[in-house]
């Protein structure tokens, strides 16, 4: 029982995802996020984009946000890459690309806020 997330800086009209992640537990998550020590995310607003997933369907979620919004506008975004993982980024990325092909363009763009 999964659930993506994403945080927002509450004082940005746009409400632009500033970080994205994954939790079995978002008010927990949320405030372990207030308690990070990093002042800039304090005001920081987290928002549920799905929930009730499996783990392997929450990442491929995650993957999939995370490059709609591109690692250069997210504090820590991160790809699920390393020499342990690599096997596991590609099954992400061929879900991701299931996805996606399976969501025309224009969708695709609203989903992105562009």
């Amino acid at each position: 029982n999964y659930s993506v997330y994403y945080l927002y800086d509450e004082y940005d009209p746009q409400m632009l995802p500033r970080y994205i992640g994954i939790t079995n537990n978002p008010r927990r998550r949320r405030g372990e996020h207030r308690r990070s020590g990093k002042p800039g995310r304090w005001h920081y607003e987290l928002t549920v984009i799905a929930s009730g997933l499996s783990k392997d369907a929450a990442r491929t979620l995650e993957q999939l946000c995370i490059s709609a919004y591109s690692l250069a506008y997210l504090d820590n975004a991160r790809r699920e890459v390393g020499v342990k993982n690599v096997v596991n980024h590609k099954k992400y990325m061929d879900a991701m690309a299931e996805i996606i092909q399976s969501v025309d363009e224009e969708r695709l763009y609203e989903l992105m806020g562009e």
